[in-house]
């Protein structure tokens, strides 16, 4: 049997679990809101906010950090119940232990999120890991003992526990803990609706663009990119992996915007001296039909000239057709059209992203891109 001083150290831990958790729903709420950082963002590697508010950071609408506030609570009636009835003490170490244990699991996936997919930590969730390892060494010992007694005596447990005033007492912790969720889930939703009619949003002329995605997706993306420049490869790689996952609600649309003065009249000076060439070779791969394969191999490879033509032979389209393609002044034509419908909007360096029209800039990572894709599907539901 679980010792009265293991249980009131419990009873420490669910508190502090309790006041941690409503401190993150808190930050996960108002970071919506009004966008503003918290406290706790300290840097790219030490930033809540990318944690706590990523997509991982619900279930069902719901953040995360209430669902565990909801945890402690409830660990710490089992606590309580077990602290002032000797009784129970049996059952509830079943169940402290199970909880525990099961809290203790979750904790080691979401720092693996953190760490390896988000790349970023929480301190305040870092408290909350070293809560659940503490609630697990407490109610650690004779844990799996009281598991196999509460099984051998199943019946007679099941029995106490029909009592009219716990079944009560169960009924109204339900019915408060839907209730939260509920009005967080709405709160929530109203939030970003708000939040999203407050974001500034910018469109410009995609016709004949190349495209890729259902015509009707929720979600469209439109690349504004350059073949040579670096971040623009780097970024291209991310939001190429970050649709992976939205086949059904991602609609990519491509741009050009080669930083190089030959074809751009918006860069002063030389700058990526086969970006045009690159572009326009897009652009007759795009005629053939093979826009999108021909981009991924610029994007990943050389763009010097015998590479582009290349491309196109590994592509199968005649070399005499490619060629005759890249001197026509109708292919210049198309770079140039991209260039002034980007530079009308104030664009003057690449990559940028528009999201349904909410502008992103510079090489964002495969997290980002998911984030803002997320939100804007979560608005549109």
């Amino acid at each position: 049997m679980i010792k009265t001083w293991r249980l009131f150290f419990i009873i420490a831990l669910c508190l502090a679990g309790t006041a941690v958790s409503m401190h993150l729903t808190n930050i996960h709420i108002n970071h919506i809101k009004t966008g503003i950082p918290s406290s706790c963002s300290f840097n790219e590697s030490f930033d809540c906010d990318a944690v706590n508010t990523s997509r991982w950071s619900e279930l069902g609408g719901i953040p995360i950090a209430h669902l565990g506030m909801l945890t402690y609570l409830l660990t710490l009636w089992i606590t309580l119940t077990a602290t002032f009835n000797e009784k129970t003490r049996e059952r509830a170490h079943a169940f402290l232990f199970l909880l525990s244990s099961w809290c203790v699991v979750f904790s080691i996936y979401m720092a693996y999120i953190a760490l390896v997919i988000i790349k970023s930590v929480c301190v305040w969730c870092l408290s909350l890991y070293v809560i659940n390892i503490l609630m697990l060494a407490a109610s650690w010992r004779g844990g799996l003992k009281s598991i196999l007694v509460f099984k051998n005596h199943f019946s007679e447990e099941l029995a106490s526990l029909k009592k009219p005033a716990f079944l009560i007492t169960i009924c109204i912790m339900i019915f408060l803990a839907a209730g939260s969720c509920l009005y967080l889930r709405s709160d929530l939703k109203n939030a970003r609706t708000m939040a999203n009619i407050r974001i500034p949003r910018i469109s410009v002329n995609t016709f004949g663009a190349p495209s890729k995605g259902p015509t009707d997706a929720r979600i469209v993306i439109i690349e504004i990119s350059d073949f040579e420049c670096p971040f623009c490869r780097k970024a291209n790689e991310a939001i190429t992996e970050a649709i992976k996952d939205y086949p059904k609600d991602v609609r990519l649309i491509f741009k050009h915007f080669p930083l190089d003065n030959k074809c751009n009249p918006v860069v002063p000076r030389p700058f990526h001296q086969s970006a045009c060439d690159a572009a326009k070779a897009a652009v007759c791969a795009g005629k053939k039909g093979f826009f999108w394969e021909y981009s991924d191999r610029l994007m990943r490879g050389s763009i010097e000239k015998t590479a582009l033509f290349g491309y196109a032979r590994s592509l199968g389209i005649p070399e005499q057709d490619f060629g005759s393609c890249l001197s026509l002044k109708e292919t210049e034509d198309i770079i140039s059209k991209d260039i002034k419908d980007c530079a009308s909007l104030g664009i003057d360096g690449v990559p940028v992203f528009l999201i349904n029209g909410r502008k992103m800039v510079g090489a964002q990572s495969v997290e980002k891109f998911k984030q803002i894709i997320d939100e804007e599907l979560a608005v549109s539901r």
